[in-house]
């Protein structure tokens, strides 16, 4: 690559690295956005029953999954380390 100027050949290079930066936050941010909203939906879907009986008018059973088939909600710090998509 022929430069007329030094200064131009810095200022590229430099243009190249932050946008290389820039997509890389991108994607961090991205990636934590995601996982974030996958355990905010899991967290009220512990909520809704599996099932529920009405018997009587004010007899209703609301039956819910086992907890060992519950997943744990991440912490922010799991957040932190968005390695993975689910």
């Amino acid at each position: 690559m022929k430069v007329a100027s030094k200064e131009i050949y810095v200022y590229l290079k430099l243009k190249k690295y932050m946008t290389k930066i820039k997509c890389l936050m991108q994607d961090a941010l991205h990636n934590l956005v995601i996982k974030s909203m996958n355990n905010y939906i899991k967290f009220f879907q512990r909520f809704i029953p599996m099932k529920t009986e009405v018997k009587k008018v004010k007899g209703v059973t609301n039956i819910y999954e086992p907890e060992e088939v519950v997943e744990e909600i991440n912490t922010t710090l799991d957040l932190i380390n968005a390695d993975e998509i689910e």
